[in-house]
């Protein structure tokens, strides 16, 4: 099931997070825009919480290991990892 939802600054975008998987939403069309699935190296991450960081282009990951990870919200990929 979904662990946190974070809204972005001016509402156009929505950051679902579930066990091993993190989705970006366009909230108007109510459509998928990434499915990601972050990781540390070779290992999945279990993500527990997020939040869109200023300028809505990355979201903050919070994970049951410990890691604080940064998604590109274009790109999809993980800029920052703190382990």
């Amino acid at each position: 099931g979904i662990r946190a939802v974070a809204m972005s600054s001016h509402d156009q975008l929505a950051c679902t997070v579930s066990k091993n998987v993190t989705k970006i939403w366009n909230v108007s069309s109510r459509s998928c825009l990434q499915s990601l699935s972050p990781s540390v190296g070779s290992s999945s991450c279990y993500g527990l919480c997020a939040a869109f960081l200023p300028g809505n282009t990355h979201v903050v990951l919070g994970t049951r290991e410990g890691h604080l990870l940064i998604l590109d919200v274009a790109s999809g990929d993980v800029v920052f990892a703190e382990e």
